[in-house]
């Protein structure tokens, strides 16, 4: 509903689902934004909906203005049942998710994740 509040030309919208897991071992790190800053390069997206956090240190979702790590515009550590849904695409909007680890060192750590595309179909 808040899409078409903005978008009245819209007819219809493709949205895909997609779960992400990252697993990082009790001496490493994991992240799925290995390119860095990025845009996904659709209209708008929910980046990391968390539905589980275990044994995590990090992953910490940041929102710039621009590509540029100099101008922060919101920054949080999601937990499980939250996520960020934000315009993407053609925006100065940028995001990234940074690396986890493991708290207890005796164990792995698990970060799972439902993301949401959202493309806008106009008349």
């Amino acid at each position: 509903k808040r899409i078409l509040c903005y978008h009245p030309t819209v007819t219809s919208m493709h949205v895909c689902v997609h779960f992400t897991q990252i697993v990082a071992s009790p001496e490493s790190t994991a992240t799925n934004s290995p390119e860095g800053i990025h845009q996904d390069g659709m209209d708008y997206i929910v980046s990391a909906l968390v539905i589980d956090r275990e044994n995590v240190s990090g992953g910490k979702s940041v929102i710039f203005s621009e590509n540029n790590a100099c101008k922060i515009l919101f920054e949080t550590t999601l937990r499980p049942g939250y996520g960020i849904f934000q315009p993407d695409k053609d925006t100065d909007l940028w995001h990234v998710v940074e690396p986890i680890t493991a708290s207890d060192k005796t164990k792995s750590a698990f970060r799972s994740t439902i993301g949401f595309d959202f493309e806008l179909k106009e008349l």
